[in-house]
């Protein structure tokens, strides 16, 4: 009796390669993030701390995304406060499905002030369903005197379909 047993053989379901496999990189998105910016013109830096909103739109070409992002910021050293916008172009390539890296090149505005141009390095990484954490450095020169500065940033995004 022990002969006449057969076993059914059933294939394991399918796994993603990575946990957000299906994410769409591609549309709109919207954040908010914190940055922290040393800028000098030669001398001792002057620290501020950048509060920042966030949105852009992404364009994806098999493994390459393109777009543009916007952002306003509130600056402050915790003596003094101003505001500062800013917008980027953006090209990067999809190293898995959940990690993007990218380069941009961008124009930065403090209110009143200077016109800075930037040039960012950053990874996004996929954390859930439609949200993404964004790690950028920046490089700031001033487009008309001797200041300029590095920045670090970090921003939450929303992607929507």
């Amino acid at each position: 009796m022990a002969t006449d047993l057969t076993l059914e053989y059933k294939e394991p379901p399918a796994t993603p390669p990575y946990p957000y496999a299906g994410f769409d990189w591609e549309g709109f998105y919207a954040g908010v993030g914190f940055g922290s910016t040393g800028l000098t013109s030669g001398g001792p830096a002057d620290q501020e701390y950048q509060f920042q909103g966030i949105a852009g739109f992404n364009f994806l070409a098999s493994s390459v995304v393109l777009g543009a992002e916007v952002y306003a910021e509130y600056v402050t050293d915790f003596t003094d406060s101003t505001t500062a916008v800013g917008a980027e172009a953006r090209a990067g390539y999809l190293v898995t499905d959940d990690m993007l890296v990218y380069a941009a090149l961008g124009l930065h505005r403090y209110q009143p002030g200077g016109v800075y141009a930037t040039g960012s390095i950053g990874a996004e990484f996929v954390v859930g369903d439609s949200s993404t954490i964004d790690v950028k450095y920046s490089y700031l020169d001033h487009t008309n005197g001797p200041f300029w500065g590095h920045k670090l940033s970090a921003s939450w995004n929303w992607h929507f379909e």
